[in-house]
C-alpha cells in the first residue's frame, strides 16, 4: 500500500528523479518529463515551507491572543470592582459593567415532600 505522506511523495519523486538521470540514454523523451517533475519537488518544498511558516505565525499569534485575553479580563473585572466602589454594590447599572447587583431575596419557598405510597416500616 503506498503512503500518501508528503514525505514518502517527496522521496518518491526524488527517486524517480535519480533513475531517470541514470537511465536517461534508456528513456527518450524523459528530459522534459524530468525537468517538470524537477520544478514540482521545488514547489513543494517552498510550499511545505512556507506552510511551516505559518503554522508558527499561527502559534504565536495565539499565545498573544491568550495573553490579552487574560489581560483584559482582569482589566474589565478591575472596571466592574471600581464601579461596584463608586456606586455601591445595590445599583442596577452594575450590570452595564457585567457585574451583578445585589438584590433582595424573595421568600424561601418550601418543597411538600409527595409520596404516592407511604413509607413502611418493619
Amino acid at each position: 500500500m503506498r503512503s500518501n505522506s508528503f514525505g514518502s511523495t517527496i522521496n518518491g519523486w526524488e527517486k524517480v528523479i535519480t533513475a531517470s538521470r541514470i537511465h536517461e540514454g534508456l528513456l527518450p523523451g524523459a528530459e522534459p518529463l524530468r525537468v517538470a517533475l524537477e520544478w514540482h519537488l521545488q514547489e513543494a518544498m517552498a510550499v511545505k515551507a512556507r506552510q511551516k511558516f505559518h503554522r508558527a505565525e499561527s502559534t504565536q499569534a495565539t499565545k498573544e491572543l491568550r495573553q490579552l485575553q487574560a489581560g483584559g479580563l482582569e482589566l474589565a473585572m478591575r472596571l466592574g470592582n471600581l464601579a461596584k466602589s463608586a456606586l455601591g454594590p445595590r445599583d442596577e447599572r452594575l450590570e452595564q459593567f457585567g457585574v451583578a447587583p445585589l438584590r433582595p431575596r424573595g421568600p424561601k419557598v418550601r418543597k411538600q415532600q409527595t409520596s404516592s405510597s407511604p413509607e413502611v416500616r418493619k
